[in-house]
């Protein structure tokens, strides 16, 4: 087995326990927001934010640097403009 295909498969095995994880999880009350970014988002941003998860290789596109949010929209954060891009309605 070369070594880009245990990573691979690690990384698939991986994704599937954190939706393991998740579904376990999903079955309590979420009862923050830091659980929220936890369960969701953590897994493609990692806990920093920064864009760099684990499972990040597995997407087209990298995901968005959350750290920088506020300071590219001229220090404001656009939260209506932030929801509507996680809700697929917006690029």
């Amino acid at each position: 087995m070369h070594v880009s295909s245990s990573v691979s498969t690690l990384t698939i095995l991986s994704f599937f326990m954190s939706l393991a994880a998740y579904a376990e999880q999903t079955s309590k009350a979420i009862v923050s927001g830091a659980d929220e970014y936890t369960w969701n988002c953590s897994t493609f941003h990692d806990q920093p934010g920064k864009g760099d998860g684990p499972l990040t290789e597995l997407l087209i596109k990298k995901p968005s640097d959350l750290t920088r949010i506020s300071r590219d929209n001229g220090g404001i954060f656009p939260s209506k403009h932030l929801f509507e891009v996680i809700a697929g309605r917006r690029m």
